[in-house]
């Protein structure tokens, strides 16, 4: 009979992070952190307020060829706070957000009123509400009142010259150096253009 001699498993070994590797791990780590966290916080910034432009830009555009196409009068305005309507009286701050509207009796900046039904029918976009990070404004020309609306007409063109004259911007509510401002502009003829004055 054959003898065989069984070895013995060999000792697992433990292996594992002594001190001293854990406190360069963490070290390596925290110099990712510090230098990755301003470009982050850079990009975010960045994305915001080009996500509200982008937002205002694709409104603006679909609010002149809902007038073009319904040859009606259509407006965008500035929305109440948790409101599915304009906020009247007019004011520079947007950040609520905005809404598009047939306005077939063209009573300028009059809030949409009427029954639950009827304002429904009106109302053809609503947009959510902005977030704190960015701030968006309706700037006019010095000693021109404010307006709640910007308007088209069948033509594609802008209601009044008022409307052209405003221009609206949209910066970060974080950002001191305006380096993240967004800029949008409406012609006379409906044109609508986009500007970045200092994107970086």
């Amino acid at each position: 009979m054959i003898n065989r001699q069984h070895n013995a498993h060999p000792k697992l070994i433990e292996n594992g992070f002594s001190l001293i590797e854990l406190l360069v791990t963490v070290s390596v780590l925290s110099i990712l952190v510090f230098v990755a966290l301003p470009n982050f916080n850079t990009f975010s910034q960045h994305s915001q307020v080009d996500g509200v432009q982008n937002q205002f830009h694709s409104a603006l555009l679909y609010a002149r060829s809902e007038a073009i196409r319904r040859n009606k009068v259509v407006k965008l305005c500035r929305k109440q706070a948790n409101q599915n309507q304009c906020h009247i009286p007019a004011a520079a701050d947007w950040k609520n957000g905005w809404l598009v509207f047939i306005d077939a009796n063209d009573d300028s900046d009059q809030i949409i009123s009427g029954s639950a039904s009827a304002i429904a029918e009106k109302i053809l976009k609503i947009s959510p509400q902005l977030g704190t990070s960015a701030s968006f404004v309706r700037q006019m020309p010095v000693g021109d009142p404010q307006r709640a609306t910007i308007c088209f007409n069948g033509y594609g063109m802008v209601c009044s010259d008022k409307d052209a004259q405003s221009q609206f911007i949209v910066d970060s509510t974080s950002d001191a150096n305006s380096i993240f401002v967004r800029k949008i502009f409406v012609s006379s003829v409906g044109k609508i253009s986009l500007q970045s004055d200092k994107y970086q």
